[in-house]
């Protein structure tokens, strides 16, 4: 069952500040939601807690098509970042300039999922 129906989305993903990649050239991680590895010289760096993305709901929706799901996932992504100002206002921002696609739907939803990607830096795989 995919991270998504069982509500472990957030378990499973390494989120890492910035500045405390500042001097280094790469980052890894060893197992997922841990810890990461950055490297010129390997140091330990806990991962940072997201407590403004809320866990997105689990649901037992059944969708007739993908064109809803993505409509509805992408919602979801806009009330779990909308309680955090600063990434907030920028994904405001970014999302004015698709805002001229609306009338095209999964492609205006698709580049919406896409800008809080952008910010965030979360990747996930959901299963149709």
């Amino acid at each position: 069952m995919a991270c998504y129906n069982k509500k472990e989305i957030l378990e499973y993903t390494n989120f890492i500040e910035a500045r405390l990649l500042k001097s280094h050239h790469a980052n890894t991680y060893v197992n997922e939601g841990i810890y990461s590895i950055a490297f010129s010289e390997p140091t330990r760096i806990k991962n940072t807690s997201w407590e403004y993305i809320k866990e997105l709901p689990k649901t037992n929706l059944v969708y007739d098509n993908n064109i809803e799901f993505i409509i509805d996932f992408s919602k979801m992504l806009d009330s779990s970042i909308a309680e955090h100002h600063y990434f907030n206002s920028t994904y405001e921002l970014l999302n004015e300039k698709i805002d001229k696609y609306r009338q095209y739907e999964l492609l205006y939803y698709l580049n919406k999922i896409s800008n809080f990607m952008l910010i965030t830096g979360l990747r996930w795989m959901v299963t149709f």
